[in-house]
C-alpha cells in the first residue's frame, strides 16, 4: 500500500510540474507583447449589434470581420527600410504618379498577438475599422499611420476601437525595426 501511495504522488507531482511547465509555456508565449480588448461599446458590431456603432452610423450596420486568409493581403513586411505588403512586392502607400493627388496617405493599422502587422487604407465607418482587420481579437497596437511609398512619416495611437495605450506604440515601433524597417 505504501508502495502505491509513493507512485500516486510521484506521478500527481510530475503531472503538477508538467502542468506548471505548459501554463509557464503558454503565459510567456502569450505576454511577448501587452494586448488591448476591443472595447465593450463595439462589441457585437459584426453582427450589427453594437448600439454605438450604429448610433454612429445612423443605421443598422455590420462591421466587416476579416478571416485569416483575407488579412493576409493586408499583412506587411520590411525589405530595405521600407514597407511592403507581404503577399507581393507592392510599396505600401505607393503612389501612381498619373494620379498623385487621389491618394490619402492615412491609413488604419493593427499589431496582432503575435507581432503580425496589417495596414489598410480602405478604413470606412461602421463598415471596416481596426478591428476588422483582427476579427475583432485583442491587438498588440492599433492606430493610424501616414505612409508613401513604403515610408512612414507619421503614427498616432488613434484607435477608438481600441484605444491603445503608450506601451502598445511602443511596441509597434519595436517590431517594425525587428523587422526591418528603418526609421533613419
Amino acid at each position: 500500500m505504501k508502495q502505491f501511495i509513493f507512485i500516486i504522488t510521484l506521478l500527481s507531482s510530475f503531472l503538477l510540474h508538467s502542468s506548471e511547465c505548459h501554463h509557464s509555456l503558454v503565459r510567456a508565449t502569450a505576454e511577448k507583447y501587452e494586448l488591448q480588448e476591443l472595447n465593450d461599446e463595439y462589441l457585437g458590431e459584426k453582427d450589427g449589434n453594437s448600439a454605438l456603432m450604429n448610433k454612429l452610423v445612423g443605421e443598422k450596420t455590420r462591421v466587416v470581420y476579416l478571416d485569416e486568409k483575407q488579412r493576409a493581403e493586408y499583412e506587411v513586411k520590411a525589405v530595405d527600410g521600407r514597407l511592403y505588403y507581404i503577399d507581393g512586392d507592392y510599396l505600401v502607400g505607393k503612389v501612381d504618379p498619373n494620379y498623385p493627388f487621389s491618394y490619402d496617405p492615412w491609413a488604419i493599422f493593427v499589431m496582432d498577438r503575435n507581432g503580425r502587422i496589417y495596414i489598410s487604407f480602405n478604413q470606412s465607418v461602421g463598415r471596416f475599422q481596426h478591428s476588422s482587420l483582427v476579427a475583432g481579437e485583442k491587438v498588440a497596437a492599433a492606430g493610424m499611420i501616414h505612409i508613401q511609398d513604403g515610408v512612414i512619416s507619421s503614427m498616432t495611437d488613434r484607435s477608438g476601437h481600441y484605444r491603445p495605450k503608450k506601451i502598445h506604440m511602443q511596441q509597434f515601433q519595436e517590431r517594425l525595426v525587428e523587422l526591418g524597417y528603418s526609421f533613419d
